[in-house]
């Protein structure tokens, strides 16, 4: 389970269920893409507040995972 701050779009959120289709996994990146932006809009120039942090690396984090998982299926 992966718990955000109450800042975050997503306040608490279920580890995110594999994605089986490609329509899915481009949809869901095309989400996080926004929200990455979003967060890094949020982060000021000096003193990063942790959590604005944390959301930032997980979003990232399952970006990466997604990518890997869309080019696995491509194979």
């Amino acid at each position: 389970m992966i718990y955000l701050y109450k800042h975050s779009p997503l306040k608490k959120q279920e580890a995110p269920h594999i994605l089986k289709t490609e329509k899915e996994i481009k949809k869901r990146l095309a989400e996080l893409k926004i929200l990455i932006q979003d967060t890094k809009d949020r982060l000021p120039a000096h003193s990063v507040k942790p959590p604005v942090m944390m959301d930032l690396l997980a979003y990232e984090d399952e970006y990466d995972d997604l990518r890997k998982q869309l080019a696995n299926l491509k194979k």
